[in-house]
């Protein structure tokens, strides 16, 4: 009966064993089994030469399987430089539908979002600036007030490296421009994404989004976001000539 090849054994690990054996076996029969007559003298070291780079390579090429080994240990424990963006995909006779999608090569963990419904929260009488990364006016406890009355909370949980996942049902918007804004946390970064609906002219929606992912530097007492991704189709485009009217700035 055969048995099954370990799934440990892998083609670097027979390549960083092999080349330190066989230059091991080089310079031993080198020493042991060439004399000293000068016509062999000139094998005898380039055996010796042979063996010596050959265990230098499987030494070099071991140090860079760790250190990749590492990384990516790392990478799948929290996600890497990885996120979770939301994009709008069609409109039902009593909702609009929002899936999320994973960016990049390994698993997030612990995902969740906070959407907020920015046409609404402006209607209400909430400080713009507010849902942009910025302090908050004295009002605060009235903007906290309002948030609650616009904004949803989704928790998602762990998500496979390219995977898609439903998100949320948003009602259908009575205005021709809606804004979201979704805060997209995990345990490896914190993105914040803005999503503009327009309506056109057969009822139907088309989108405009921009994400920014938090770049890891923190100034004075804020976080740092950078825009990682922005889609603006065409038919979008068209009806904002003098350009597309975000509202979310976090530079």
């Amino acid at each position: 009966m055969l048995h099954p090849i370990p799934a440990w054994l892998t083609i670097d690990v027979i390549l960083v064993s092999l080349f330190p054996f066989v230059g091991g076996i080089l310079s031993m029969y080198s020493e042991i089994f060439l004399d000293k007559k000068r016509s062999k003298a000139r094998l005898r070291r380039h055996l010796i030469v042979f063996g010596s780079l050959l265990s230098i390579f499987g030494a070099l090429l071991g140090s860079v399987l760790q250190g990749r080994d590492s990384y990516n240990l790392w990478a799948f424990s929290t996600g890497a430089e990885d996120y979770c963006y939301v994009v709008y995909t069609f409109r039902t006779n009593n909702a609009l539908k929002f899936i999320g999608m994973h960016d990049g090569e390994y698993p997030l963990f612990d995902v969740s979002m906070n959407i907020r419904n920015y046409t609404l929260w402006t209607q209400l009488g909430g400080a713009p600036h507010s849902f942009a990364g910025q302090p908050p006016l004295p009002s605060i406890e009235r903007d906290l007030e309002l948030e609650n009355k616009v904004s949803v909370q989704v928790h998602i949980g762990n998500v496979r490296p390219r995977q898609g996942f439903y998100v949320w049902d948003a009602p259908i918007p009575s205005d021709s421009l809606q804004i979201y804004y979704f805060i997209i946390s995990a345990r490896n970064s914190n993105i914040e994404e803005e999503v503009l609906l327009r309506k056109k002219d057969d009822g139907s929606f088309v989108s405009a989004m921009r994400v920014w992912k938090s770049t890891g530097d923190v100034v004075k007492g804020w976080p740092q976001f950078s825009v990682v991704r922005e889609d603006i189709p065409e038919d979008f485009r068209k009806y904002y000539p003098n350009g597309v009217p975000w509202t979310l700035n976090l530079n």
